[in-house]
């Protein structure tokens, strides 16, 4: 029994250490507080109304993300908006299928339609567009403190002719790691703000209700407006860090002569892009400077952050890099009513079929090459997805998206020629990877609304490509053909 309590014990003592020391506070609230919510709860039915709901969250601190029942009050907001404006009663589960299936089968002329949505989605780039792109990549991956061969981040810095003067590693919600470097060389600073790795980033992440944010001391470009829709959580955690920064920019590295570059990739990338929204709209200095040539941002793989209005603002000072089928940046609640509208029509295709059940469905689906008929043709469903698009409103004010001109890279998925491959004198040019094979281009959109990024792409790529060593590997890829072009 001693032995077993022993075990218990320790048990316990390792599961409080996991719990992160931002949350530990509030698993224990004062005696006060619980005898207060016991009196609230003795005087209400057991049945809540929404108006109760809403009495309890007033005891909430909005902008504190450590607090979970902040969280589950702004997933709910979320829904809530989501189910108000799709007003749909339909099982999503059936066209789904039918879709995912019918890609399956066309995937050589999914695979064109796909190539198709890109060049259309922009004008071709140029080698000019790609300039220190992948140079700015490393910075942005440097945040996340995770360097290769054991270097730390100043060393890396360092090597890359960068003195570090600043490391904050936070790990609270509602708060962004971030670090400031230097180069006297170059009279460049850098604002390196670290992306999603840590559960304390996804409680940041999970709270995408657009809210009306009012910039206090003006407009961030001339003549615009002092009033942004934006995402809450990457809000709350830049609004933090700029009054953490400023004074460094506005008081140590403008007045040195220093150009400002804030970079980040993911939750970083978001931070980095309302960063320089907030800077801008508090310093005379950034705001007087049209081409954005004193505060630069180069936002990887962010999610959608603002307005359509405000995000379109940002690109003489913006610019938003996209990887191929990256699901974090098409991940808006303008993109799930595409997808759900899509899927109502796919529905109702299914309906005319008498398919609409799971069951019947999967009757059809399990005859496999016995049935080759098609649930509908490749240009339907093409001709479904445009509709959804037109359908869904870019100025509503709900809807938000990646900030400033968009540098989006793509590959078709085929693959170049291994010359190497059957030379047996060469065992190692046969292990070449299909990432370094992919055939890559990249287009340059005006804004965040090009239809390639107005819907969420159903593919097995849609994860991996949001990761740091797909970017890597594109850039690389982008920048080895530009200067092959140009030779």
């Amino acid at each position: 029994v001693f032995l077993a309590a022993m075990g218990v014990g320790l048990l316990v003592r390792e599961m409080w250490r996991a719990v992160p020391t931002w949350l530990k506070p509030n698993l224990f609230r004062n005696r006060s507080t619980q005898r207060q919510r016991r009196r609230r709860r003795q005087t209400t039915s057991s049945s809540l109304t929404h108006n109760d709901a809403n009495e309890n969250d007033d005891d909430v601190d909005t902008n504190d993300i450590s607090d979970m029942r902040n969280i589950a009050m702004k997933l709910r907001k979320l829904f809530q908006s989501a189910e108000t404006k799709l007003n749909y009663d339909f099982d999503m589960g059936p066209p789904l299928m039918a879709m995912l299936q019918l890609l399956s089968q066309l995937s050589q002329e999914q695979m064109e339609m796909r190539r198709t949505y890109f060049q259309e989605s922009g004008k071709p780039g140029t080698a000019k567009d790609l300039d220190g792109l992948a140079e700015a990549f490393e910075f942005a991956d440097f945040a996340y403190d995770e360097c290769p061969l054991g270097m730390t981040l100043e060393e890396n810095l360092n090597e890359m002719g960068f003195s570090l003067i600043r490391h904050d590693k936070t790990a609270v919600p509602g708060k962004v790691g971030h670090y400031i470097a230097i180069s006297k060389e170059r009279k460049l600073a850098l604002i390196g703000i670290k992306g999603t790795s840590t559960i304390e980033d996804m409680l940041t992440d999970c709270c995408v209700m657009a809210v009306t944010h009012t910039l206090e001391d003006g407009p961030f470009v001339p003549g615009g407006k002092t009033e942004i829709q934006c995402h809450e959580g990457v809000l709350i955690s830049a609004t933090r860090l700029a009054n953490d920064v400023q004074p460094i920019v506005e008081e140590l590295l403008l007045p040195s002569g220093y150009k400002i570059l804030v970079v980040g990739h993911s939750l970083g990338a978001a931070g980095a892009s309302l960063i320089g929204v907030i800077l801008r709209s508090r310093i005379p200095e950034l705001l007087a400077d049209s081409k954005g040539e004193k505060l630069k941002v180069l936002a990887f793989a962010s999610p959608p952050v603002l307005d359509y209005e405000n995000a379109k603002a940002c690109a003489s000072f913006t610019t938003t890099i996209v990887n191929n089928l990256d699901v974090v940046t098409r991940s808006s609640l303008a993109n799930i009513l595409i997808t759900a509208r899509t899927l109502k029509e796919v529905n109702d295709k299914l309906k005319e079929k008498g398919l609409d059940s799971t069951l019947a469905l999967l009757r059809k689906l399990s005859k496999g090459g016995n049935d080759p008929e098609l649930l509908m043709e490749l240009d339907e469903l093409r001709a479904i997805v445009d509709r959804s698009v037109d359908e869904v409103d870019v100025n509503d004010p709900d809807h938000l998206y990646v900030p400033g001109k968009v540098v989006i890279m793509y590959h078709d998925g085929e693959l170049k020629p291994n010359d190497d491959a059957d030379d047996d004198k060469n065992e190692s040019a046969k292990i070449v990877s299909d990432e370094e094979r992919m055939v890559y281009s990249f287009v340059l959109a005006n804004d965040g609304t090009a239809d390639v990024l107005r819907m969420l792409q159903l593919n097995s790529r849609m994860l991996s490509d949001h990761m740091a060593p797909a970017y890597r590997s594109s850039l690389k890829a982008l920048t080895n053909l530009a200067s092959s072009s140009s030779s």
